[in-house]
């Protein structure tokens, strides 16, 4: 299973997913793809 959440803090100030869950997922911070890959995806 794979789930979606953003990182803790402005604008994003909902739960905090790792203090909720991290015990049942294995977490990674991903970056946002540069522009060039981007546009290929589209």
């Amino acid at each position: 299973m794979i789930a979606l959440a953003n990182r803790p803090g402005f604008p994003f100030l909902g739960n905090d997913f790792y203090a909720a869950l991290g015990d049942m997922f294995s977490c990674h911070a991903v970056d946002n793809p540069d522009l060039e890959s981007e546009l290929v995806s589209v």
